[in-house]
């Protein structure tokens, strides 16, 4: 006598252990939504699955990920073939754990072809980079700010396409020292998968960088001495932001 149903009474992973527990011979056809798998017993031991174009192993991969169909019990039927030489347990087990490595390494990849496609669009809809000064209000204004600040050692507004806008250093510090760190700072900014990104805080013995979002197309990096707090420098980042916006306002 044939037993039946489908894949909503019983999961799949159930109706493949099914004639292992009763130590039943027989074929277990499932009809999935695009093709069929055959799974042949022998008195409760799996020896070979077809799914599809698949057979073994790379078949019961294929067939733990249904979740939709029907199927049918044939009690006494045979196929000489053998493509499983695990015992049921085993393979089982190898199969979802095969599978989920899969869903894993898909998931990794999508992700990874979403942030690509996040960036090349980001990048797209930014305006031009522009390639030197164009505002001397702007410098004016971060100049006077950030000089205020003794422990503000430098201060830019770049542009997230990278150009350099503006800069102000103090007398005894040279600026270009901090290029491959605001490199690195505008970077973030623009490979970052959550956009809404606003500050990037770096500390080391050397001091304390902030690298924060003015509007949507400037970035300001501030680097601090060693001996400034990350509370004070974040004060000194949120004054200058506010005048350099306020010379784009005017």
């Amino acid at each position: 006598m044939a037993l039946s149903g489908t894949l909503s009474d019983l999961g799949i992973v159930d109706l493949v252990q099914f004639p292992g527990t009763g130590k039943k011979t027989g074929e277990l056809i499932i009809a999935g939504i695009d093709h069929e798998a055959r799974l042949y017993y022998d008195k409760g031991s799996l020896k070979h699955v077809i799914c599809g174009e698949n057979t073994g192993i790379d078949a019961l991969v294929e067939l733990v990920s249904w979740e939709e169909g029907e199927f049918e019990f044939r009690l006494g039927a045979t196929h000489d073939e053998v493509t499983i030489e695990l015992d049921l347990h085993r393979a089982l087990m190898m199969a979802l754990k095969t599978r989920d490595e899969r869903r894993e390494k898909a998931r990794k990849k999508a992700e990874e072809e979403r942030r690509a496609q996040a960036e090349r669009q980001s990048q797209a809809t930014l305006p031009p980079a522009p390639e030197a000064v164009q505002d001397p209000k702007m410098e004016f204004l971060l100049a006077k700010t950030a000089s205020k600040f003794e422990y503000i050692h430098y201060a830019g507004v770049y542009h997230r396409n990278g150009a350099k806008i503006c800069s102000w250093a103090q007398e005894d510090v040279d600026g270009t020292v901090f290029a491959q760190m605001i490199s690195g700072v505008i970077g973030i900014f623009s490979t970052h998968p959550r956009k809404e990104l606003q500050k990037v805080y770096l500390t080391d013995s050397m001091g304390t960088c902030i690298g924060s979002v003015i509007d949507s197309d400037l970035v300001l990096f501030l680097a601090a001495g060693e001996e400034s707090s990350l509370g004070v420098v974040s004060i000194a980042a949120s004054k200058i932001s506010a005048a350099v916006v306020e010379s784009r306002n005017k």
